[in-house]
């Protein structure tokens, strides 16, 4: 029997230089998201975080553009938010879709299942799919926006106070929840989406990366290769999404659009391989910028249309 699915919407977009995808859960809820869920059998509950906080205004404050990280205290005050409703989710049972937003988001969503009281000492994978490698903390980042610094997190780099939340948005964890390098697996960096110092980072902890450069150099089937050797390694498995990593023909609802992304049938292969493995624990949907959206001839939202389609391989 599959887990009842929670759709949490992190309506925030304060994390990096662009606004639009604030407005991305909202699109997605209006063009169908959850009778698509229910049409497929699946039983769903949407829950919009901005409406559980005590301070909603927040999520619409005017970008701080300044210091080691941007907007700092708002999106840490999101990254908990949101955490604690991942949590909550996985503590009922349900399988946790987060839709974005931006990737900010993911500091304080994406460690939760480590928590032991569901990793229970399980190897637990985390699967990113980007264009850019998200590997930032505040010493090296470039513009100093959260968006970059998420991935960097979850493997422990960075400013403790931001991704190191279980259990209800506690931030004091004796022992900060992080992935295992060996356990991480990104996909679709562009060779021009990324910075030098991300890469170094990665390098060094010796986390597995196929760029785009790879899979135009060795077909798909170094995207599969790798998928599969992670999928067999771990137990469970986180996945986030940028849809940046997407060919922008394809997907142009995006903030940064990308001329030398994945294609849709990339993604959906990956999309039947963690499917098939049975081990997917949470999925995470970030950058949709319907400011960005265009229509087919019949005039369905292009990248609406693909998330659906890839929900489905997905879940099935």
């Amino acid at each position: 029997m599959k887990r009842p699915i929670e759709v949490i919407g992190v309506p925030f977009a304060q994390g990096g230089s662009k606004g639009g995808s604030a407005n991305g859960p909202r699109g997605l809820i209006e063009n169908g998201l959850l009778d698509f869920l229910e049409t497929n059998g699946l039983t769903s509950t949407y829950t919009d975080v901005q409406g559980t906080s005590m301070f909603p205004e927040i999520f619409s404050a005017s970008p701080v553009l300044s210091g080691p990280v941007c907007s700092h205290d708002a999106v840490l005050e999101v990254a908990k938010l949101a955490g604690a409703r991942v949590f909550a989710a996985h503590t009922l049972g349900r399988l946790p879709l987060v839709i974005g937003g931006d990737h900010s988001i993911s500091l304080g969503t994406v460690p939760q299942f480590l928590d032991p009281v569901f990793s229970h000492g399980r190897k637990v994978g985390l699967i990113w799919l980007d264009a850019h490698y998200d590997a930032h903390t505040p010493k090296t980042s470039h513009s100093h926006f959260a968006n970059g610094f998420p991935l960097a997190s979850a493997l422990g780099y960075g400013e403790r106070t931001l991704g190191c939340y279980g259990a209800f948005g506690r931030a004091a964890q004796h022992r900060r929840l992080r992935f295992r390098p060996e356990h991480v697996l990104h996909l679709g960096a562009g060779k021009s989406d990324c910075e030098p110092e991300e890469l170094a980072l990665l390098q060094k902890l010796n986390v597995k990366t196929v760029t785009m450069t790879d899979v135009n150099r060795g077909g798909y089937k170094v995207l599969i290769d790798a998928l599969d050797a992670l999928l067999c390694e771990v137990d469970d498995v986180i996945f986030t999404f940028d849809l940046d990593a997407m060919h922008k023909k394809f997907v142009p609802g995006v903030s940064f659009q990308s001329t030398g992304g994945l294609f849709p049938w990339h993604a959906f292969k990956i999309a039947d391989r963690i499917a098939t493995s049975g081990k997917l624990r949470q999925i995470e949907i970030v950058e949709y910028n319907p400011d960005a959206e265009e229509y087919t001839d019949l005039g369905y939202p292009k990248t609406v249309d693909f998330v659906l389609f890839f929900l489905e391989r997905l879940l099935h």
